[in-house]
C-alpha cells in the first residue's frame, strides 16, 4: 500500500490615513523578517509523539475515529472524466475537486451530479493553463486558483464566474488563503533572499516574505514533504509545523517520529536522497490541521522490520494521538480494507473543508483496483466486514471502480475503545 514516492470626504481621509499604517507597518515587518527567526524560538505550543504511543497488538482501524461518515457517487458523464482526486473541498452546497493529472478543477453536487469545470483551460484573459492548487477564500466567498505556468492567481465566485487574474510572476506550486484573506503562495525554489513563501494581498501586492531557507543550500521541491495549509506551512525534511500570518511566525507543532530525521539536516536534501540512506531516518509527510486548529492529520515515514513506506498519523480534539503502533496500517495483517481504500501516504490526505466542518478523501484510483481485481470477492467481503455502506455504495449501479469513491467525515472528538 506505499507509495513515496462608499463614504464621506473625512471617513476616507481617516481610512486611507489607516490603510497607509497597515502598508507602513507591514513593510517594518517584511524588512525585520528578512532573515531567518526559527533559531530564536524554542517553544512548542503542540508536541505529538509518535514514539511514545503503547504498542497494541489488536491495532485498531482508522474507521473507529471517523464520525458522520458518508459516501458519495461522482457520477459518470461523457463532458468529464475524473482521474485522480488530488484535493477536494465544499464550497457553497458544492464539492470543488482537483484532477491530479488534468489539472482541471471540477464541480459536483452534494449528491455527486457532475456540474462543470471551474473556468476554462488556455491563454486568454479569464483562461488558466493549469490548476496546480486551489483554495477556499470565506471571507470574500470566492475560489482562489493557482496556475504555475501562468504565475497568476485566479478568483472565481461562489456560482463558478470568473472574477479576476492577477499575474505575480512566482513559479509556486502550493496555494493557501489566510485567516486575512490573503494569500501565501509557497515557491518551488528560494527566492535571491532565500525565502520560499511569499504572502500577497488581495490585489496580488507581495506584503511579506518569510520561510528562509539557508543561501547556499539546495532546494530540491519534493511532492510528499514540504506544505502550506492555511496558516501553518512545513519545510522539506522537518518535522516541525509553523503557524504564520503577515506579521508573526511562532513554533507550533513538533512531530516526534521514530528514528525522526534532526532539524539540523533539513537542509540536506542530498544526504537525505542518497539511495543507501534513504527511509534511515524518518519525517513528516503531508498534514492538514482541524477543527478548532486541535485536529491534526499527517502522514510520516516509518521502518517496521522489513516493511517501510509512510503511514497515517492523528491527534483528535481530547489530545490521543494514533500512529503506526496503535493504528491499522502498512499491508499484510496489520493493514485493513478501509486504510487501503482512503489512507493510502504519502499523497491521499484528507483535506478539512471550513464551511462544513468536515473532511474529504477520495479512494486513490490506481490502489483501489489494484486492491479491488486482486481478489473482488474476497475485497467486497472484506469491505463488508468493515463498513455495510461503504459495501452498498460499491455494489449497488457501480459501472466502475475506476471512477473515485469519494468520503465526507468528521473525526470523533475522543476514542472509547469500549464502545
Amino acid at each position: 500500500m506505499f507509495r513515496f514516492v462608499s463614504l464621506s470626504f473625512g471617513v476616507v481621509q481617516f481610512c486611507m490615513v489607516k490603510y497607509f499604517i497597515v502598508i507602513l507597518v507591514g513593510t517594518f515587518f517584511l524588512c525585520c523578517t528578512s532573515s531567518g527567526w526559527e533559531s530564536d524560538v524554542n517553544v512548542y505550543e503542540e508536541f505529538i509523539d509518535i514514539s511514545n504511543i503503547p504498542k497494541q497488538e489488536q491495532l485498531i482501524s482508522i474507521r473507529d475515529l471517523l464520525s458522520e461518515v458518508e459516501y458519495i457517487k461522482l457520477k459518470e458523464t461523457d463532458s468529464f472524466y475524473l482521474s485522480s482526486a488530488q484535493k477536494i473541498l465544499e464550497f457553497n452546497n458544492k464539492i470543488l475537486v482537483l484532477d491530479r493529472h488534468k489539472k482541471e478543477l471540477v464541480a459536483y453536487s452534494l449528491t455527486g451530479t457532475y456540474l462543470g469545470k471551474v473556468g476554462k483551460k488556455g491563454s486568454g484573459p479569464k483562461e488558466y493553463l493549469e490548476v496546480t492548487d486551489f483554495d477556499i477564500n470565506y471571507l470574500s466567498n470566492r475560489i482562489v486558483i493557482f496556475s504555475r505556468p501562468d504565475q497568476a492567481i485566479i478568483e472565481f465566485d461562489s456560482t463558478l464566474k470568473h472574477i479576476k487574474k492577477m499575474r505575480i510572476g512566482k513559479w509556486g506550486y502550493q496555494i493557501s488563503v489566510l485567516k486575512s484573506g490573503n494569500f501565501a503562495l509557497y515557491l518551488g525554489y528560494d527566492d535571491e533572499n532565500g525565502h520560499i513563501l511569499h504572502i500577497y494581498d488581495t490585489s496580488g501586492i507581495l506584503v511579506r516574505k518569510t520561510m528562509q531557507y539557508p543561501l547556499g543550500k539546495e532546494l530540491v521541491p519534493m511532492d510528499y514533504t514540504g506544505f502550506v495549509v492555511g496558516n501553518f506551512y512545513s519545510y522539506p525534511l522537518s518535522s516541525s509545523i509553523y503557524y504564520y500570518n503577515e506579521f508573526i511566525n511562532e513554533k507550533r507543532i513538533k512531530v516526534n517520529i521514530p528514528d525522526g530525521r534532526s532539524e539540523d539536516l533539513i537542509f540536506d536534501h542530498a544526504d537525505f536522497l542518497n539511495p543507501k540512506k534513504w527511509m534511515s531516518q524518518h519525517i513528516l509527510s503531508r498534514f492538514m490541521i482541524g477543527k478548532k486548529e486541535k485536529e491534526i492529520l499527517f502522514y510520516y515515514s516509518f521502518k517496521e522490520g522489513s516493511e517501510y513506506g509512510f503511514t497515517l498519523g492523528l491527534k483528535l480534539l481530547s489530545g490521543q494521538i494514533f500512529g503506526h503502533f496503535n493504528l491499522r496500517h502498512g499491508s499484510g495483517k496489520k493493514s485493513d480494507a478501509f486504510t487501503k481504500m482512503f489512507f493510502i501516504g504519502p499523497y491521499n490526505l484528507p483535506t478539512y473543508s471550513l464551511s462544513c466542518d468536515c473532511y474529504y478523501v477520495a479512494t486513490d484510483v490506481e490502489h483501489f483496483t489494484d486492491y479491488i481485481s486482486s481478489d473482488k470477492d474476497a475485497a467486497l467481503k472484506e469491505i463488508k466486514e468493515i463498513d455495510l455502506v461503504l459495501h452498498r455504495t460499491l455494489t449497488e449501479n457501480m459501472k466502475s471502480f475506476e471512477t473515485p469513491i469519494v468520503m465526507r467525515f468528521k473525526l470523533k472528538e475522543q476514542y472509547d475503545q469500549k464502545s
